[in-house]
């Protein structure tokens, strides 16, 4: 029985008429299956990393989760602030969104690792200290998975953290700031709010989320061996 799992909407297989079955990770893409391919034999399961990465990071790190927002801007912080500054006011005003929509909330911002080869970085975060309060920048070289950890709300633009977040049942939001290729990747996966573009954020009230209710919403319940024993 021909069968292929597959991890997103964007697998170039998956309109491929050999195979019989089809188990998905999240309902959206289910749906977009369902529509496209005309069939029933779409399996919803839970995925098998989702719970292995929350088992394995609960073990190995010591955190306490705080009232705290991580930022992960992945595209800023590599060029001059000249070059960069229609991106980054982009991303102020979301920030300064946030800050209003979650008042008691701590900002934290994280940038890539590479930025710390830019010259002109700290020229760019002086300029976030200057147009954004309560905020906290910080080191670009620590390791982001604590910080996942004790955060309740973790914002970014597109990057493998944002599903790691999704996967430690955080309350992941994706920003499309730009609308580039690639930059809705964050789109098919259910336990992530996407915002097709920063003006969708800034008319979103953050403020009225029930975040824990929001974590577990649409959790399939079937794995994949109680899926591969139906087949």
């Amino acid at each position: 029985l021909p069968t292929i799992i597959l991890r997103d909407f964007n697998h170039k297989f998956w309109k491929s008429n050999l195979f019989d079955k089809i188990l998905v990770f999240n309902s959206l893409i289910r749906n977009k299956l369902i529509q496209e391919l005309k069939s029933s034999e779409i399996i919803l399961i839970k995925n098998p990393i989702q719970n292995i990465s929350l088992n394995y990071t609960k073990a190995i790190y010591d955190y306490t989760e705080k009232k705290q927002v991580l930022l992960l801007p992945s595209l800023i912080g590599f060029l001059s602030l000249d070059d960069e500054k229609k991106s980054i006011e982009k991303w102020i005003l979301a920030i300064n969104h946030i800050n209003n929509e979650l008042e008691n909330f701590e900002i934290i911002i994280k940038f890539h690792p590479r930025v710390s080869e830019n010259v002109n970085f700290n020229l760019i975060k002086n300029y976030f200290y200057e147009k954004c309060n309560n905020i906290n920048i910080i080191n670009e070289k620590e390791i982001v998975q604590p910080l996942i950890l004790s955060s309740k709300i973790i914002v970014g633009d597109f990057s493998t953290a944002l599903w790691w977040s999704m996967c430690l049942n955080k309350f992941t939001i994706s920003i499309n700031f730009d609308q580039s290729y690639g930059s809705d990747e964050s789109s098919i996966y259910g336990g992530i709010k996407y915002f097709k573009s920063l003006n969708s954020l800034l008319n979103f009230n953050l403020s009225k989320v029930n975040i824990k209710k929001y974590n577990n919403k649409n959790e399939p319940k079937k794995s994949l061996m109680d899926a591969l024993a139906s087949l």
